[in-house]
């Protein structure tokens, strides 16, 4: 980083003597814009290197930016366990581990899983549930007189299941492109697309780019990490901490009665038919009851996952971009979107 302020600091010197050297033609030439455009880039060279100072100061290791969101993180009372590359940015460290770190994080206090780690609590239990059902859902009774298909009663379990499992990897894909991008920022932000930006920022021709440049190191190293801080204080109220595991192992155990009852008929070759479907019938009628109420608490916390996985990322990409947009136009740059330029 310190290169690339080095060399914006030449540049600058450079473009100052430049400038000067326009503007002295002018006048000799008496050419308006010879001395328009030389008093131009003395002012903008000038204007860098103003840019340059507050930057040096304020992305240097304990500067202003670092100090700001280390106090908006201590200020917000969370704490995470921070990977040894991202300790100088709290906000980034917090982020990473809310989405995907194996340590819980703590808010005001109170102890929290990461998001990949929610997400597998209902992995597991629903896959298990899955399995379950899916070997009584294809099991007969092969009696003498008459043959029970048990093929098909459990379809509607299955539906619902292997929807939430196949939404609930998706979950999981959507958590970890989120860490690799915030790993990403982590290491080239600061490092290298900030001193790129100001390089560009210093060259007449490259002048828009290098501040849009510069507009988005900025955006994504400062406020698109503290928007999830604000996304996991939005969720803390609201976070459901019931136990869908409990709710498995009864689950399961009726099944499981299901599955000998079947497997006893079969053994017994019995003829007398009604005892044996009335009490696979009860059992039926349970297990379904059970898992309506079961299907509830999974389908909490599943919304809760989609919001916080899903949702509030997509608040947070917008404020970024605004974000983003403005500090282009500080910076005498400008960024469209085209169509999507909305804000």
């Amino acid at each position: 980083m310190m290169l690339g302020y080095d060399i914006a600091i030449s540049i600058i010197g450079i473009m100052i003597s430049i400038g000067g050297i326009i503007l002295g033609i002018g006048y000799s030439l008496s050419n308006k814009k010879l001395k328009e455009f030389g008093y131009d880039e003395i002012f903008q060279s000038v204007i860098n290197g103003i840019i340059v100072g507050v930057l040096f100061i304020s992305f240097i290791p304990n500067g202003i930016i670092f100090n700001s969101i280390n106090g908006i993180m201590d200020s917000s009372s969370v704490s995470a366990t921070c990977q040894n590359y991202m300790s100088e940015n709290y906000a980034i460290c917090f982020s990473y581990n809310y989405l995907i770190g194996m340590n819980p994080i703590y808010i005001h206090g109170k102890q929290f899983p990461s998001l990949l780690t929610d997400s597998k609590n209902l992995l597991i239990p629903v896959s298990v549930v899955y399995a379950s059902v899916a070997v009584i859902n294809s099991m007969e009774i092969n009696l003498l007189i008459a043959t029970i298909n048990l093929n098909g009663i459990f379809n509607p379990i299955l539906k619902e299941t292997g929807l939430i499992i196949r939404a609930t990897i998706t979950a999981i894909i959507g958590i970890y492109v989120q860490s690799i991008l915030l790993n990403i920022i982590s290491v080239i932000a600061i490092p290298i697309l900030l001193p790129i930006g100001i390089v560009l920022r210093t060259f007449y021709p490259t002048r828009k780019m290098g501040g849009a440049m510069m507009a988005i190191a900025i955006g994504l190293f400062a406020v698109f990490p503290l928007t999830y801080l604000l996304d996991a204080n939005i969720t803390y109220n609201f976070t459901n901490t019931m136990s869908i595991n409990q709710n498995v192992d009864s689950f399961t155990l009726g099944l499981n009665n299901i599955k000998n009852d079947v497997i006893n008929a079969q053994s017994k070759n019995s003829s007398t038919l009604n005892p044996i479907i009335g009490k696979i019938s009860s059992l039926t009628k349970n297990i379904f009851s059970s898992f309506y109420n079961w299907i509830k608490k999974v389908l909490d916390v599943f919304a809760l996952l989609i919001i916080e996985i899903f949702v509030l990322p997509i608040f947070s990409l917008i404020i970024t971009i605004i974000s983003i947009k403005e500090l282009a136009s500080i910076l005498g740059s400008e960024i469209s979107l085209g169509k999507f330029d909305i804000f």
